[in-house]
């Protein structure tokens, strides 16, 4: 990897002067939608490269999804990162989230009830917008999977119905079986059909905390994030995007996430994986288990499945600090070269 990680000294200032500035310059157009569901818009932009190999081509293009209650902006570092090193980057923001199509009002709440809208609507864009027109009659470039989170446990659904798309994936900490605590996953999944047939889903699971636009610090301690400076720059961003300040779990969302860990695991759809699958597994988890994330990469046909741990991460590894992400990145890269074998 040849491009510096952003320090985090000067954080904020860096991306507002640099990272921002660069990825809207890379970006194709401004913000755009598709409907593969008629009034049911959802959220995408695209981003080409400007450091092309000596045949003027890409590395071939990293499809980017992000994980529950994020959005496009949040991963404006990590797409830097891609194009810097030579990769096209293509992301959507999931139904339900930023300024996609969304089934409830209340802007701190995440309402999804099917795993399959969200999988046909990420089948859409692959195959529709990013493979699509723009394709059509040159060689098809390397396409590069990239799941955070729900975004992995997503990404990893996506491989298993679609195999032939993604040449690699890469699944940054991905929500392949969920930390309940100490509460056994089928008693929370049993509950949640007992609230949801009761006709009350769309209330909040319990410690679910809505999204406080009075407080301006944000709570880093309890977050995600082990680095305070991106931690911080993203909180900021959030208090003055109102469609960004989604936070708090349903009764349906959380069955909706049972059903894809559930799916993902099951031996036929692990069987039908046919290309490499990079699992990167934060050090310190509080949203995902860790037990999920080593049966996918050991029930996978055999020589597909990688997994590597990030000393000193949180769950957004993505997010971390910048002496964690000078290893974490470069193994995303040795990764998707085809290096680490």
């Amino acid at each position: 990897m040849r491009t510096k990680i952003i320090p985090d000294t000067n954080y904020s200032e860096t991306m507002q002067n640099v990272i921002l500035p660069y990825v809207e310059q890379m970006r194709l157009g401004t913000e755009k939608y598709f409907e593969r569901v008629p009034e049911q818009k959802i959220r995408y932009e695209r981003f080409h490269t400007d450091q092309p190999d000596e045949n003027g081509k890409s590395k071939g293009e990293v499809v980017l999804f992000h994980g529950y209650t994020e959005g496009i902006t949040k991963f404006y570092e990590c797409i830097y990162y891609f194009l810097k090193e030579g990769y096209d980057v293509s992301m959507m923001e999931h139904r339900g989230h930023g300024r996609s199509y969304k089934m409830i009002k209340d802007r701190f709440k995440v309402l999804l009830p099917s795993e399959n809208d969200m999988l046909e609507d990420m089948h859409y864009f692959v195959t529709e917008i990013v493979r699509g027109k723009d394709d059509a009659g040159a060689a098809r470039k390397p396409l590069y999977l990239y799941g955070h989170s729900m975004g992995g446990g997503l990404g990893a659904r996506f491989i298993e119905e679609w195999p032939d798309l993604f040449d690699r994936a890469v699944l940054s900490s991905p929500m392949l079986e969920l930390n309940s605590g100490n509460t056994p996953k089928w008693l929370t999944a049993l509950i949640a059909r007992v609230v949801i047939a009761a006709g009350k889903g769309e209330q909040l699971i319990p410690g679910a905390v809505p999204f406080d636009p009075e407080n301006k610090e944000g709570d880093f301690e309890n977050s995600c994030a082990s680095s305070r400076e991106r931690y911080a720059w993203y909180q900021k961003y959030q208090l003055s995007h109102p469609d960004y300040q989604t936070s708090a779990t349903t009764w349906i969302t959380a069955l909706t996430f049972y059903r894809i860990t559930k799916d993902a695991a099951a031996a036929a759809k692990l069987a039908a994986v046919k290309h490499p699958v990079m699992i990167f597994q934060a050090d310190d988890d509080s949203m995902v288990s860790d037990g999920g994330q080593n049966r996918f990469v050991s029930q996978i046909p055999a020589g597909l499945g990688r997994l590597k741990r990030i000393p000193g991460s949180r769950h957004e590894i993505y997010r971390s600090t910048s002496d964690v992400l000078e290893k974490y990145w470069p193994a995303v890269f040795d990764f998707l070269e085809g290096k680490e074998e």
